[in-house]
């Protein structure tokens, strides 16, 4: 038996139904957009060519400002849809904060609370579900930690690299912040500073400003 060019002859139909449901054809792109549809009562986080995003919330623990939330992607043209986050229905879940997109990255800082701590957890995935990061900081405010832990910002890229700034806790001066990089090589610390601001990625490295003074580093090294 042979392969390739007879197959065309025998199977006409068979070829024109794959044709018909390719995501280039007419019929095939509605398909995607329907299986990427965003559920009705979601909310839209991202609406772009290489990325559908949205979550759905729910019931909490009961307590005021309390609620769970499922987060979930979709990438054209496959049009699979994923959860990548749930809270848990007996969470004290409260808001979505610092939504970002760069090409089919998709990354948010989720935040939680009780009557005794506070919780932030940043997490970037991509179209397909995979999670790139995820990575937490809690804080107790009973305690009265000064300055607070927390992120204060990230940065991605399309291939999938993200950068972040984290507050320590209790930390002296010149080690209030810490910047983090993950790259497909693994995760790193580039640096601790009182301050640190103006991260970028771009043109194969992260650049960022440390208590004035600019400073680079290999996205690769």
């Amino acid at each position: 038996m042979r392969f390739g060019g007879p197959a065309r002859i025998l199977f006409p139909a068979l070829a024109a139904a794959a044709l018909a449901l390719s995501p280039a054809s007419g019929a095939g792109a509605r398909a995607v957009a329907a299986r990427c549809a965003r559920p009705p009562h979601a909310k839209a986080l991202a609406s772009d060519p290489d990325l559908r995003a949205w979550v759905r919330y729910g019931a909490g623990s009961g307590r005021p400002g309390s609620a769970s939330a499922v987060v979930a992607v979709c990438g054209p043209p496959h049009g699979r849809t994923r959860d990548v986050f749930s809270s848990g229905a007996s969470s004290d879940f409260s808001t979505l904060e610092k939504v970002q997109t760069a090409g089919p990255v998709l990354g948010f800082d989720a935040e939680s609370e009780d009557q005794y701590s506070e919780s932030q957890e940043l997490i970037v995935c991509d179209a397909r579900g995979r999670r790139l990061l995820r990575t937490n900081v809690e804080s107790w405010p009973i305690a009265q930690q000064a300055p607070s832990p927390g992120f204060d910002g990230y940065t991605i890229d399309g291939a999938g690299d993200v950068a972040w700034v984290e507050t320590n806790a209790g930390a002296s001066a010149g080690g209030a912040q810490t910047l983090f990089l993950r790259t497909a090589a693994g995760r790193t610390t580039l640096a601790s500073a009182s301050s640190i601001t103006d991260v970028a990625l771009g043109g194969g490295e992260v650049t960022w400003d440390a208590d004035g003074s600019a400073a680079s580093a290999p996205l690769d090294g």
